[in-house]
Parts: structure tokens; sequence; C-alpha cells
């Protein structure tokens, strides 16, 4: 867990690219979710098998819409990418029962 709240803390100081904040309302809707999952798992040291489930599915959609982002904004969504394949990894570290 040390790791991920590393990377995250360290992507919070990253800001959101303005250019898809203008032009691409799917990339932001899901950088707010992976975002809200990852800030969940840091909070409570885990996360329930919806959210978990939610961070999978957007993870992959932003996988999905990698090749179409800008080469400039790349950076920023491979960063995002990275802490939620991380995560996903290690799920069942994370996972708690509802």
């Amino acid at each position: 867990m040390e790791e991920i709240r590393k990377k995250w803390s360290h992507f919070l100081r990253t800001p959101f690219p303005s250019s898809a904040h203008e032009v691409n309302l799917d990339l932001e809707i899901l950088d707010t979710t992976i975002a809200g999952c990852i800030t969940s798992l840091i909070r409570h040291n885990s996360l329930n098998r919806n959210k978990m489930a939610i961070l999978e599915t957007s993870i992959r959609e932003l996988i999905e819409k990698f090749e179409n982002i800008p080469k400039d904004e790349k950076p920023y969504f491979q960063q995002l990418i990275h802490i939620g394949k991380l995560i996903l990894k290690n799920r069942r570290d994370y996972i708690r029962s509802i």
C-alpha cells in the first residue's frame, strides 16, 4: 500500500491536461472515477467489490482510449493507468467484504 500512496501523492501534483479538459469529457469522467476509487482505497485501506469492479472497468476503458490521446497528454494518463494496474494486480490485498 505504501507504494500506491507514494505514487498517488506524486500523481496528485500533476495537473489534469487542459486540452483534455476542454475536448474529451470521457477522459475527464474516467479520471474522476478512477481518482475516486484510488482515494477511497487510500482512505480505507480497502475497496468493496463494487468499487474494485468500477476501477477495473474504468482502467480498461482508459487503456482502450489511450491510443487516441494526444501525445502531450499521455504521460498523465500513463501514470493513472499504472497506479490502477498496480491496485488491480494486488486486488486480493485490497478487497473487503460488504
